[in-house]
């Protein structure tokens, strides 16, 4: 799984809990191993070869299969970026897009002639090659890999052990997001074809569901990076700040997480038990930890208010949650073992400080504040600060090509249009890359068609900024932020972007 997180959290309790939130963030970056699917590497020009009569058809051929095979070669090198297998296989897309347009058109494609290729699942519970039917799949099988491409760079760039980037993290997680979109509302990923016979990610609700996975894991990176920043930052100060914003964002992930489950079990229930189970122990453990960090920030939301008695409370729900569960049936996460052992000792240290957390909070409500504590309390209203990456499809890479029997060998004058390029057997890669920059991001309940909102000026209280500086930013680049917004978290939006 290469989680690489390098725990050890030092705990340090007492009021100000001074335990590591780096650590923190390190447990909300726990992500399963994503793997890209990868075809064989089998020439587009062999599989046609039947019905390319035109000569121009197959020099046009021959590029596309240099490109793909080049594609194949980035995407199985243990030493090519992620990131650089996304451009590599966005640049032999629009040659696929050319060759799967052509072949639609075609007289050709009638009947039961259709060509097939492999392609190696990345999400499957078994990593073998699976046929695909006909050119359209091969089109949405590239799309499935860029975005398990971006989703595997989103992981690494979060598990680094030093400096790990978890704002770009979650800016390659929303691109990720963005492509499998695109795969989900595809005519070819819904209908048309046996699901039971194709890669996992063909299937629109399993897409629909990475696709709201992905979001998950680009909301939980916003709030490890709000952690991670503040504890390099601040690590002297003692007191989490802006508890109150941290729990809507834990909530708001939760809530996302629990969706694309459910939705998952209720469309594609079959092809939901045929995922890894370490992806899915994952996933059960991401809510249960979501949960308890939730309520955990809403106790220090409370207490940073003198509310100790909804503390206590708040206290009290997380550590049913910190906990390992009893049964299926109950509230906690579930064990801790496999690869999840890693962060045992992590996870510990969060359940001792929310444990520690209740008992202070106790202690200062019988000697001071003397507030009654709640009986029940509504969770945190969910929130979220990031938004899909839109895929934008690429182009067809030229004119159509003209497939006929290769018995009649036609000649046919300008059927492909211009001549293309040669990719070489590198695909003209990109250089490596650290980092995501320009990470897209909306308030939750925004769409693509809302206008944007109006800046509203006005001098920044002493409150806010506090709030937006326990997100890790600056103090003066908070100030000016909410001095052009006027709001809490479009400043915090903003400042993400």
């Amino acid at each position: 799984l290469g989680l690489g997180l390098g725990l050890g959290l030092g705990l340090g309790l007492g009021l100000g809990l001074g335990f590591s939130m780096d650590s923190v963030a390190k447990i909300l970056a726990l992500n399963v191993g994503w793997r890209t699917p990868t075809p064989k590497d089998e020439a587009l020009s062999e599989t046609l070869s039947a019905w390319i009569g035109d000569a121009e058809a197959r020099d046009a051929l021959s590029v596309a299969d240099e490109a793909r095979a080049a594609m194949v070669a980035a995407v199985e090198s243990e030493h090519v970026e992620p990131q650089q297998q996304a451009a590599g296989l966005m640049r032999y897309l629009p040659l696929a897009r050319t060759a799967c347009a052509s072949w639609a058109a075609s007289p050709a494609a009638s009947g039961d002639r259709s060509p097939k290729f492999w392609w190696k699942t990345g999400m499957g519970g078994t990593f073998g090659f699976k046929q695909v039917d006909g050119l359209a799949q091969e089109v949405s099988m590239t799309i499935a890999a860029i975005a398990a491409a971006h989703a595997l760079a989103g992981m690494n760039l979060a598990h680094r052990e030093l400096n790990p980037d978890y704002k770009g993290g979650a800016a390659a997680f929303c691109r990720a997001a963005g492509a499998f979109d695109a795969l989900a509302k595809s005519a070819v990923g819904g209908a048309g074809f046996n699901l039971h016979d194709s890669p996992l990610e063909l299937s629109a609700p399993v897409a629909e569901g990475l696709r709201d996975l992905c979001m998950g894991a680009a909301h939980r990176l916003t709030v490890a990076f709000s952690l991670g920043a503040a504890a390099a930052s601040d690590a002297a100060d003692a007191t989490i700040k802006g508890g109150a914003l941290k729990a809507k964002l834990c909530a708001g992930y939760v809530a996302v997480l629990e969706n694309a489950i459910a939705s998952m079990r209720a469309n594609a229930g079959a092809e939901f038990e045929q995922l890894q189970t370490s992806f899915r122990l994952t996933l059960a453990f991401q809510v249960a930890i979501g949960r308890g960090l939730m309520w955990f920030f809403a106790a220090h939301g409370h207490l940073e208010k003198d509310e100790s008695g909804k503390a206590i409370y708040c206290a009290k729900q997380a550590m049913l949650y910190l906990r390992e569960r009893p049964s299926l049936t109950a509230t906690g996460h579930p064990p801790l073992t496999g690869f999840l052992e890693e962060i045992a000792g992590a996870v510990e240290a969060v359940r001792g400080a929310a444990a520690e957390l209740e008992r202070q909070a106790e202690r200062d409500n019988n000697t001071v504040y003397f507030q009654s504590i709640p009986e029940e309390l509504p969770p945190p209203t969910a929130a979220t600060v990031m938004k899909i990456a839109a895929f934008e499809m690429p182009p067809s890479a030229a004119a159509m090509m003209h497939f006929v029997p290769a018995s009649d060998h036609a000649s046919g004058g300008g059927s492909f249009g211009p001549a293309l390029g040669s990719f070489g057997p590198t695909l003209d890669l990109p250089p490596p890359s650290d980092a995501y920059v320009g990470a897209p991001v909306l308030l939750d309940g925004d769409d693509e068609e809302s206008p944007a909102a109006t800046p509203s000026s006005g001098e920044a209280n002493e409150a806010d900024i506090e709030t937006v500086v326990a997100m890790g930013f600056d103090r003066d680049a908070a100030v000016r932020a909410l001095t052009e917004h006027g709001d809490v978290e479009l400043a915090i939006n903003s400042l993400l972007s």
